[in-house]
């Protein structure tokens, strides 16, 4: 009998098939899971901040290209226009995650939890000569 669909109301009993879920600690914040474009995305936003004069940021980061760009989105309260800054940050930031990835590769995500306010080898700001906004 096809219990998918619930029809269960004719049975005396029924037991549910258990719940499988497998996983490694920290739970979904692995690699593939999203974190290195999680760091990329931290690492672009610490180097905006002074530049674009502002003091808070949303950045938004899909790793589907349109037009040979990645398609980002940035909200800020910069006197900047939004285009101009999204524009810099196209022309300064690569997205090349292969070369973004030496530079996380020997980082213990571990201290993500034990250590959130130590130095993070991401949060560097090795762009700042590169930004230029007229």
């Amino acid at each position: 009998m096809d219990y998918s669909e619930g029809n269960t109301r004719n049975l005396e009993y029924y037991t549910y098939a258990p719940l499988n879920i497998s996983s490694e600690f920290p739970h979904g914040y692995s690699l593939s899971m999203g974190r290195q474009e999680f760091y990329y995305s931290e690492y672009i936003c610490n180097q905006l901040f002074d530049v674009i004069l502002t003091d808070r940021l949303t950045f938004k980061y899909s790793s589907i290209k349109q037009d040979e760009d990645n398609q980002i989105d940035i909200h800020s309260m910069s006197l900047f226009p939004k285009k101009d800054i999204i524009s810099m940050v196209l022309d300064v930031f690569d997205f090349d995650m292969l070369i973004f990835n030496d530079m996380i590769k020997g980082y213990d995500i571990m201290e993500d939890i034990t250590k959130p306010f130590d130095k993070k080898p991401w949060l560097i700001r090795d762009k700042i000569k590169d930004i230029i906004l007229f």
